[in-house]
């Protein structure tokens, strides 16, 4: 387990120089999840994926999800899944075929576009199936027997079924290529077959094959775990051997009493023989119980050691998640910060405008004062040229009423030499008359 995943680690520091952003490791007939890191879609936003230069998924404009068919030879067919909340694409039932860099865009109105790359590693067959807490059926047969394991499924063509002897890989088929992997192992060399169900079929059953069987069927739409303990017993002896020994010791007895004797001797060491065969075989099927019970101990031990990996993982992941939310609270106060500096950005523009207008106001006004000064002195110098005509109007009145003043006087000064001239004209006219008397 441990070498696995040094080899697994070796592999992603290879992958680590190809520029992918971020790298998943996976075993075959497991499902992987590629996260595209955004919280919600929007209406107008637009996702795409690439599988080595392929489309092969895509949301589009109102979240509508399509599965392209560019990739010819339809490896992604019943596979891909798309997230309609965060645009994440889900491969399951995953194959070594679908190894290498998947590429997304994003297209969003808020955040303009941008581009992740992920690079998948597929790994075949590892030392463990971790089979949880599945029940263990138990099988037994007798020794030179055929025995089948049955997987109890319908094939439906896109299966990956793996059949193990302990640790051991014996048996593998893919019904998508329908192509069939049996071990090399000598123990079962000639003598193991799978069915169309990938049932496992064990011809010539040996002590040797007794164990605990596992079996992994991985699908388009469900992970599936069983186990079987077998146990390959010794024959008993039969019914028809007991019976002709009988047979031939009553003839003997029946013949000579020695000779029974003898026959009787030789039967009962012929008995005594496979007892001591049983016997010499006790040990074996001890060892052999020893054996799944060392089996069974290591991968309990294992599983604890899988338990431990797991829960780091999720201490990792918690510790991840932990700092995207941190990093994601720092994203919101750095726009927050920005969305306040822009605020106050255009509140200084408002007020430098403001200002601008007011010194605008302020400098019409100052031209409207010099104006209605100007006014006022124009009025003022108006009103002194009114005031000195008044005054010539005035002297004028004053000259004219003078004028006439005098001319009044001339008029009374004639009126009253017209009276003297008339008391005269009297005067002279009385005096003729005066003369006669």
């Amino acid at each position: 387990m441990k070498n696995t995943f040094k080899t697994l680690l070796f592999i992603s520091l290879l992958c680590g120089v190809s520029g992918a952003d971020e790298m998943k490791s996976v075993m075959e007939g497991d499902s992987v999840t590629l996260q595209t890191d955004v919280t919600e879609i929007l209406t107008d936003d637009k996702i795409l994926w690439w599988f080595k230069g392929s489309a092969i998924a895509q949301i589009t404009d109102g979240g509508k999800i399509k599965f392209m068919k560019d990739v010819p030879d339809g490896r992604f067919s019943g596979r891909l899944k798309l997230d309609n909340q965060t645009g994440s694409l889900t491969i399951t039932n995953i194959r070594t075929i679908h190894s290498g860099d998947y590429k997304i865009k994003i297209i969003s109105s808020n955040t303009g576009t941008t581009e992740k790359i992920f690079t998948v590693t597929v790994y075949d067959s590892p030392t463990v199936i971790d089979a949880g807490t599945t029940e263990v059926k138990s099988v037994s047969v007798t020794v030179g027997e055929s025995v089948t394991l049955n997987t109890d499924i319908e094939p439906h063509g896109d299966e990956l079924i793996m059949w193990r002897f302990g640790e051991i890989l014996i048996a593998k088929v893919d019904k998508e290529n329908n192509k069939i992997s049996l071990s090399p192992d000598e123990r079962f060399k000639g003598r193991i077959h799978l069915d169309q169900t990938g049932s496992l079929i064990i011809t010539d059953s040996r002590t040797a094959d007794t164990g605990e069987y596992k079996l992994k069927i991985s699908s388009n739409r469900e992970t599936k775990h069983k186990r079987f303990s077998l146990y390959v017993k010794a024959p008993p002896m039969s019914a028809g051997a007991i019976a002709g020994i009988t047979v031939a010791v009553l003839l003997l007895v029946a013949a000579a009493a020695a000779v029974g004797v003898i026959y009787y001797r030789r039967w009962n060491s012929e008995i005594k023989s496979q007892k001591k065969e049983q016997e010499r075989q006790k040990p074996e099927l001890e060892k052999l119980k020893d054996e799944l019970k060392r089996q069974k101990q290591e991968q309990e031990s294992q599983k604890q050691e899988q338990e431990k990996q797991k829960q780091e993982q999720e201490r990792q992941k918690h510790e991840q998640e932990k700092q995207k939310q941190e990093q994601e609270s720092q994203k919101k106060e750095q726009e927050k910060q920005k969305q306040e500096q822009e605020r106050q950005k255009h509140e200084q523009e408002r007020l430098k405008q403001e200002q601008e207008s007011q010194k605008k106001e302020q400098e019409k006004q100052k031209q409207e004062q010099e104006k209605q000064k100007q006014e006022q002195e124009r009025q003022k110098k108006e009103q002194e040229k009114q005031k000195q005509e008044q005054e010539k109007q005035k002297q004028e009145q004053e000259r004219l009423k003078k004028e006439q003043e005098k001319q009044k006087q001339e008029q009374e000064s004639q009126k009253k030499e017209q009276e003297k001239q008339k008391k005269e004209q009297e005067r002279l006219k009385d005096e003729p008359k005066k003369q006669k008397n």
